[in-house]
């Protein structure tokens, strides 16, 4: 079980657990440690949640903990941690840098272990990952010849059909 995706912005802040387990998996009595300071140097820590007896996440799935107040405004972390025989086991550590207004820190593939991203549109209860053979290559977003390239890794041709750009530009018009 994994952080998958923190979305620090003040009240209404969650965070989206995923399960890469083959089954269901009890979340009782896990905890989410809020930290003040980084993962170099730990401040005061406090318990922001605490598993109930009915939370569970799926195999393959997500599990959302909402209703949260964290700060993204500066560099903050949260531990996820379980009981086990009275003693604290952490299970995974996130730590995030400053974020930009309505942004998460995500792992945009599902429960990979080390790459994580600051995600300009937050997947709240969602998977975080995409599964298509065209990727955003190369982006120009300033000047007169703006442009996006499109990557396809795939080995075979592919006709893009019903393929929309918008921007928050062409949103104010």
């Amino acid at each position: 079980v994994y952080i998958n995706e923190i979305y620090a912005q003040g009240a209404g802040s969650w965070i989206e657990l995923y399960s890469n387990l083959s089954t269901s998996k009890s979340l009782e009595n896990w905890r989410i440690f809020y930290n003040l300071g980084t993962l170099d140097s730990p401040s005061s820590e406090s318990v922001i949640w605490t598993g109930e007896a009915t939370d569970n996440i799926a195999s393959s799935g997500t599990f959302l903990i909402s209703s949260l107040n964290l700060d993204g405004s500066e560099t903050r972390h949260v531990k996820l941690a379980r009981l086990s025989v009275g003693t604290t086991v952490t299970v995974d550590s996130v730590q995030w840098p400053v974020l930009p207004s309505g942004s998460s820190y995500a792992r945009i593939d599902d429960g990979n272990e080390t790459y994580f991203e600051i995600d300009p549109t937050p997947t709240e209860g969602y998977l975080n990952n995409t599964s298509t053979n065209v990727k955003i290559n190369e982006v120009r977003y300033s000047g007169s010849d703006e442009f996006i390239e499109l990557f396809n890794v795939s080995e075979s041709t592919l006709t893009l059909t019903c393929l929309l750009y918008t921007s928050d530009a062409a949103d104010e018009e």
